[in-house]
């Protein structure tokens, strides 16, 4: 390895000749850390967090504790305890139900999470049913850890 230093650059170079490093390169550190743990029902969630300024950018993942929701848990998945990345909205319960009629009607319900101003934003989806179009009210409880991380680069 060499090290070179000029009046505006540093250079890391292997034996092989290959530049490793350049200062001119953006450096990423972690910035700031949050872990809590929230409940989440049939309302928006705001937790006090810090604002993103220029160069940072936010990593979010969701523990859930417990929870209603059959995407999370039910007789062939247990994602309980498992950090799952929410990078955008996480589908937490899924019905299909028969009206007898030959009708069958699919019904989601979903988690949202992003950072709004200097809050954590946590937004449970009204679900919609996909025979007739219509929104109906969250049912699904969950109590959930969360680790924000933000980043940032020089």
């Amino acid at each position: 390895m060499t090290l070179s230093i000029s009046g505006s650059n540093i250079n890391i170079t292997n034996t092989n000749g290959t530049v490793k490093f350049n200062s001119s390169d953006k450096l990423l550190y972690l910035k700031h850390v949050q872990i809590d743990t929230i409940n989440v029902y049939n309302a928006v969630v705001f937790t006090p967090f810090y604002a993103l300024e220029s160069g940072d950018f936010l990593i979010l993942n969701l523990r859930f504790n417990s929870t209603n929701g059959n995407i999370i848990v039910s007789s062939t998945v247990n994602l309980l305890n498992m950090y799952l990345p929410a990078n955008g909205t996480l589908v937490t319960n899924f019905d299909v139900t028969n009206d007898g009629q030959g009708t069958i009607y699919v019904e989601t319900q979903q988690l949202g999470a992003s950072i709004c101003g200097s809050n954590l934003m946590f937004v449970p989806g009204y679900g919609a049913d996909f025979y007739y179009r219509q929104a109906f009210a969250n049912t699904v409880n969950s109590n959930i850890t969360y680790d924000a991380r933000i980043y940032s680069y020089l």
